[in-house]
């Protein structure tokens, strides 16, 4: 029997963009900064598209910027500076800052490993849920899953990897505005 592992308290946002209703996705340990929400439907109008996302500031629980030269949430702390590492080269994350650039590589390429798995020959995919503005119908046909292998936990594929998995594999295309407007505080569920 399949379980249920790693499912964030979600709490969505319906933004009325005339005829294009549209949804923030975001967990509850996530703020969206000011103007967020406005930048997003701004960025989905003048691009046409139906699934857009953000870049996150990553902080400590207080507020405080992350500033460790460490990938947060991988446990291993030398494999958690190989992953920062990588992913500053791949400007993914800006170093020396809290700036982490949310992205899906375009196009389907195998294989899909979460940001915690990552090794320096895959694709990058990391667009975290609460990062997202998508149409509503398109998040409708292809949905957070609900249910997850019991392999799942042992890869960390988590809710936001599975959701961006579908985008790609249904060839939906995705871009980000290239603005940080999402404040993602550390120690909530999936730290």
């Amino acid at each position: 029997m399949p379980s249920i592992v790693g499912a964030k308290a979600l709490v969505t946002t319906s933004c009325s963009t005339g005829r294009s209703p549209r949804q923030l996705v975001r967990p509850a340990y996530a703020a969206i900064s000011r103007g967020a929400a406005t930048s997003l439907v701004a960025y989905a109008h003048a691009t046409g598209l139906d699934a857009v996302h953000s870049y996150r500031q990553i902080l400590w629980p207080d507020g405080s910027p992350y500033l460790e030269p460490r990938y947060p949430w991988v446990h291993d702390p030398r494999d958690a500076e190989s992953v920062y590492t990588l992913m500053c080269e791949r400007g993914i994350w800006k170093s020396g800052t809290n700036i982490l650039r949310d992205r899906a590589a375009p196009g389907w390429v195998a294989p899909f490993r979460s940001s915690t798995e990552l090794r320096a020959s895959d694709p990058l995919f990391m667009v975290d849920q609460n990062t997202w503005l998508v149409r509503r119908a398109l998040a409708t046909e292809h949905g957070f899953p609900e249910r997850y292998s019991e392999d799942d936990p042992m890869v960390d594929m988590a809710p936001d990897d599975k959701f961006l998995r579908r985008l790609l594999e249904a060839r939906v295309p995705i871009a980000g505005t290239g603005e940080p407007t999402i404040r993602y505080y550390l120690g909530g569920i999936s730290n």
